[in-house]
């Protein structure tokens, strides 16, 4: 079945009331921090893809979801780890709340995995060459075809041992709720014969939600 595990939640916090201890940049510094951040993650993320080596490559993102999180004085809670299966192929579908939620996931679950993503985000300067890097799944929603071909490389990566990530959502949601989900989780699931973890967000989208800038201080 598609649902054979218990689900994730992952709840985040600001560090105002949690941790006062972390050092939070002010808001261009968390922005100027991020490009340099990720610009560095590229040359190792190319190293180590050039070595066949996923796990360092898993490492280097990590590295990087430290600095976003840490940047902005996020922490997180995880409950249901025991739910994660200890070895085998399997997809993780989650909501979307906020941009801090893919280093947040990163950072939760205990294995490597990739993120499939939308096409425009891979067109970002900077960001683009790390995601590629990462080997991450750029998906184009506007082109049947190309959505196809990287749909196929998604279930060759699962069929390989490989875990992916998918939002289910497609974007993320602007108001309170959940969007309706996309089928692209489902059918990856079906075509692979792997089973879906179900992960639940919250707390992120009070952090910095869709269309804003400035991660909020506190909750």
């Amino acid at each position: 079945p598609c649902w054979q595990y218990g689900s994730i939640e992952l709840t985040a916090v600001s560090s105002s009331s949690t941790a006062p201890s972390l050092m939070r940049l002010p808001y261009p510094l968390q922005w100027i921090a991020l490009g340099l951040n990720t610009a560095a993650t590229t040359p190792p993320l190319l190293f180590f893809g050039a070595l066949k080596k996923p796990k360092r490559k898993h490492d280097v993102v990590q590295w990087w979801s430290t600095k976003v999180l840490g940047n902005a004085g996020v922490t997180f809670e995880t409950h249901g780890l025991p739910n994660v299966p200890e070895k085998g192929s399997y997809i993780i579908a989650s909501n979307h709340r906020s941009h801090f939620d893919g280093p947040t996931l990163t950072l939760a679950l205990p294995h490597p995995f990739y993120f499939i993503v939308k096409r425009e985000l891979d067109r970002i300067p900077i960001w683009g060459h790390s995601s590629r890097a990462a080997g991450f799944i750029a998906v184009d929603r506007g082109h049947s075809e190309k959505s196809r071909a990287a749909m196929a490389a998604a279930i060759d990566r699962i069929r390989g041992g490989d875990g992916v990530m998918i939002f289910v959502e497609g974007t993320r949601s602007a108001e309170e709720g959940m969007l309706p989900f996309k089928k692209g989780a489902f059918h990856l699931a079906i075509d692979a014969q792997v089973p879906i973890l179900p992960v639940g967000i919250r707390g992120t989208r009070e952090i910095m939600a869709k269309g804003q800038l400035d991660p909020k201080p506190g909750n």
